[in-house]
């Protein structure tokens, strides 16, 4: 069993997350109060529906199915919807005024996260090798998040760093959720030594690769977007001068 501790300390990590998106929208993007309660209501619509797949044991029922369960139902829907919010000329426009640093900055997140999987690891229910002492290298990405967010707000950070900072965080994300994905109970099993990867199958980590990962991957694809929307923005004046 899931020590009380770790299940609470990520809890409050989607927690925290959830309402570090509404600040964004609120402070960050001026996001008027309307779809701010609809984002809100859609994040816990989602929380809800992957928190029944888990709860109902639907995610568990049918080990052999292929592709796997978590995939078409938790995994699948969430990253369709991350490509949609990233490519949405809504989003492009909300992306226009935002403060840059914030899509950075918030990527620190993943040292907190990294830090649950290793007592995860600690107490015995989850693999080495997704952690920092094994393959997964994720929590850098939170450390240069801070450093790389710090310069931005300083307006010390050139847009080739910014653009490196994302390119590394994509890169460590998917390599972990590669492997995870390789560590669990499905037909894609490659890494089959204790312990499984098991507990993203269950409440509350099932939110790992339903809402945390998504968001990760959302965030680096944002500050990207913004990069690309500011660089084709200053091409005129930079023509001019």
């Amino acid at each position: 069993m899931i020590p009380q501790s770790i299940e609470l300390s990520f809890v409050a990590l989607v927690f925290g997350l959830y309402l570090v998106v509404l600040a964004y929208l609120w402070r960050g993007a001026s996001m008027r109060i309307g779809g701010i309660v609809a984002a809100a209501a859609l994040m816990c619509s989602w929380l809800g529906a992957s928190a029944y797949f888990a709860a109902s044991g639907l995610l568990v029922a049918e080990p052999l199915a292929m592709p796997p369960t978590m995939l078409r139902l938790v995994v699948g829907p969430a990253l369709l919807a991350v490509v949609l919010l990233a490519s949405l000329p809504a989003t492009g426009r909300m992306l226009a005024n935002a403060p840059a640093d914030w899509l950075v900055s918030f990527q620190a997140f993943r040292i907190p996260m990294e830090l649950i999987l290793y007592g995860l690891y600690t107490s015995g229910h989850w693999h080495r090798r997704l952690t920092f002492e094994g393959a997964n290298f994720d929590i850098a990405t939170g450390v240069l998040a801070l450093g790389v967010g710090y310069l931005m707000h300083k307006g010390r950070a050139g847009r080739g760093l910014v653009i490196a900072f994302n390119v590394v965080g994509l890169v460590l994300l998917t390599t972990i959720v590669v492997m995870a994905l390789l560590s669990a109970p499905t037909p894609m099993l490659h890494f089959a030594d204790e312990p499984l990867n098991r507990v993203v199958l269950h409440l509350p980590l099932v939110w790992l690769p339903g809402f945390v990962v998504p968001l990760a991957l959302l965030g680096h694809l944002l500050s990207l977007r913004q990069l690309l929307q500011r660089a084709v923005l200053d091409q005129p004046n930079q023509l001019e001068a």
